[in-house]
């Protein structure tokens, strides 16, 4: 028997709910009261505890989606016992070639002092009798996001609070 996971009512003046974690996939067991997603609010974090024993079939909502209080976000079978995947066999290691180099450090503008160079100094050529000042090296501007970051949407609880410091 289908039973919907809704969003509780959280407090008077909350309305809706931003879908966190899931802690239970689609198709994983749960016990009663067990925890099965998290919700955030402007003021708070909460689990949403299961309803029923049983199987989660669907989750209506992803993680980071919008849902309003008494809103259907997942549906789970009552007493449906998921079958377990037999274990999967450890992949063979193969030797490797050569290891990857792990990537650059970066250091953001901000934490760099005026006294550090960016870059080692050139050598100086040692015929020059005269020697002329060095400059300081240029500023360098701040680098662009590199392509493993992602952009992820701010929760409801950090956008209320960015709304108070503005205010402020």
């Amino acid at each position: 028997m289908p039973v919907e996971l809704r969003v509780p009512k959280v407090g008077e003046s909350i309305t809706e709910v931003q879908v966190g974690d899931w802690l239970v996939a689609e198709g994983g067991t749960v016990q009663r009261d067990a925890p099965v997603v998290v919700l955030e609010t402007d003021k708070a974090t909460m689990e949403l505890p299961a309803p029923v024993a049983g199987t989660l079939v669907r989750s209506l909502k992803r993680k980071g989606e919008i849902a309003k209080v008494g809103e259907a976000i997942g549906i789970m079978e009552e007493g449906a016992v998921a079958t377990a995947p037999p274990p999967a066999k450890p992949p063979e290691l193969k030797p490797r070639e050569a290891a990857p180099e792990p990537p650059a450090r970066r250091i953001p503008p901000s934490r760099r002092h005026k006294d550090e160079p960016s870059s080692p100094p050139a050598p100086q050529p040692t015929s020059s009798p005269a020697r002329q000042p060095q400059s300081p090296p240029a500023p360098q501007p701040a680098s662009p996001p590199s392509a493993g970051e992602e952009v992820v949407p701010m929760s409801l609880f950090r956008r209320r609070l960015a709304e108070r410091l503005v205010q402020a």
